[in-house]
Parts: structure tokens; sequence; C-alpha cells
């Protein structure tokens, strides 16, 4: 149910905004389901909570290459 799971992935970056693991499933399931500025949104946020974090870096380039942003 991606519906019900972007509702729980947008509460859980509620709760815990500076835990860059709600962000990144945030914009994975924002990008399965077509809204790839929104997904680039929230990975740059993972992104900005944790700068370390070369996930969170890894997937906004995979999103911003997908549309063609880079």
């Amino acid at each position: 149910d991606l519906p019900g799971a972007l509702a729980a992935y947008r509460e859980a970056v509620r709760l815990s905004a500076r835990d860059p693991g709600p962000h990144l499933a945030l914009g994975s399931a924002l990008a399965k389901c077509g809204e790839s500025a929104a997904a680039i949104e929230a990975y740059r946020e993972a992104a900005r909570v944790a700068p370390e974090l070369v996930q969170a870096h890894a997937t906004l380039g995979e999103e911003l290459g997908a549309g063609g942003d880079w």
C-alpha cells in the first residue's frame, strides 16, 4: 500500500527530522510513485542532515540523473 507507506514515512520524517533514514525511505517511495521532484527534496534533506552519509548523496544523484537534472 504505497499511499499508506507515504503517510507513514512523512510521519517518521516529522518525528525524526534529524535522522536521514526516514528522509531516504520517503524519497524512495516518492520516486516509485513518479514524484521525482518530491523525491529529490527528500534526498536533499537526507544529505543535509547527514552530509557524511554516502547513500544520501548517491540516491540524490541517481534521481537527479534519471531526470536529466545533473
